[in-house]
């Protein structure tokens, strides 16, 4: 059976934007270009890379953990979701390349003159670092999204078992009530604005779960969404709350949840762009499709990586007391860093991938 249903190159490539933004946030590129070019055009990549990337990230995790199901579905003719399979493929894909960026971030640690507390690396060994007040933001910024990552991944035979046993909506609904009871209990009893504590796993499961119904949708019953009028009406209500709702604290669970979601109305027009993308024959063209397609393929390694690997550029900086071949190596170490993601993915994901693929 053909799984090219089950392909979309504009997911990869919105993967790769997430990825990015956030790595040029991160990186200080905003503020380099705006001091050299005296403009503040690409101010709006670091909002996003500093806000709203993540967001991006957790519903198209959504949709793809669920377009991968729906692809086993497809291929074995049946709908049963087998937890076994399941889990390894998911432990397979996630875990071996965390766990070697983990061990590079610690040794660029190293180079740099820091020390790593064995609780610290035991928690992130274990990925139990989003869960920790501590050790959130240690060793890798970063990698506090695959505690809640790999909670998703533990929770969706259980959406998966409500969608089966009462349809797409319904599952949806229980997943958004269960969200809004989280929402609830944290707000009058916690205080929310502690990293953990905002991004528990229920608080944003609706959300997420809302990637997951926006896929079977696209895929299996094939609406057409770009299309409807209730859809973007339901677009102009969320954008509306979220403007609303922003300035204060209380909402901040909600309007976190939301700007997960308010991502839908972007991958809705651009999903419509596939067949465009992949016959696009002017070479130039197709050529930047296929460099955003493989930035997006490796944006898993590039979203873990570039921490460290700034961190080791930082190393080398201590040495150097020249403005300009500073800046230089800034901007050598820019490229080299989506370098390093490719082949990082090519090394530490796609053998396992393909080892996962092998014991099916």
């Amino acid at each position: 059976m053909s799984t090219k249903k089950f392909n979309f190159i504009t997911i990869d490539i919105l993967r790769g934007f997430a990825a990015t933004t956030v790595f040029l946030n991160h990186y200080g590129f905003i503020t380099m270009i705006k001091k050299l070019l005296k403009t503040g055009i690409f101010e709006p990549i670091g909002l996003i890379g500093a806000y709203y990337a993540v967001p991006l990230f957790f519903l198209i995790s959504g949709f793809c953990i669920h377009l991968s199901q729906l692809k086993q579905n497809a291929l074995s003719n049946d709908t049963t979701l087998k937890l076994v399979p399941y889990l390894k493929r998911r432990f397979w894909r996630i875990y071996p390349c965390y766990l070697i960026i983990l061990l590079f971030a610690c040794a660029v640690a190293a180079l740099n003159g820091e020390k790593i507390a064995t609780r610290d690396f035991i928690y992130h060994v274990f990925v139990c670092q989003g869960f920790s007040v501590k050790y959130f933001n240690s060793i890798n910024l970063v990698l506090w999204t695959i505690s809640v990552e790999i909670l998703f991944y533990l929770l969706y035979p259980i959406w998966y078992f409500f969608r089966r046993r009462f349809g797409l909506n319904q599952a949806l609904i229980i997943s958004l009530l269960v969200s809004l009871i989280s929402w609830v209990v944290i707000i009058l009893n916690f205080n929310f604005a502690l990293f953990p504590v905002k991004y528990f796993i229920l608080n944003i499961w609706g959300a997420w779960c809302f990637g997951a119904w926006l896929c079977e949708k696209i895929v299996v019953n094939e609406t057409k969404l770009i299309n409807s009028k209730p859809w973007w009406g339901v677009g102009v209500i969320l954008l509306t709350l979220f403007w609303v709702l922003s300035p204060y604290n209380w909402a901040t669970l909600i309007t976190y949840n939301i700007s997960i979601a308010l991502w839908a109305w972007v991958i809705v027009p651009f999903i419509k762009l596939e067949g465009v993308l992949i016959n696009v024959n002017n070479h130039f063209l197709s050529g930047l499709i296929n460099v955003l397609a493989v930035v997006g393929v490796s944006s898993y390694s590039l979203y873990m990586i570039h921490e460290p690997f700034m961190f080791l550029r930082n190393a080398l900086l201590k040495s150097i007391t020249s403005e300009g071949v500073r800046l230089a190596l800034g901007g050598f170490w820019l490229i080299a860093t989506f370098f390093a993601a490719w082949v990082s993915y090519q090394l530490f994901e796609k053998p396992f991938l393909t080892y996962r693929s092998s014991r099916k």
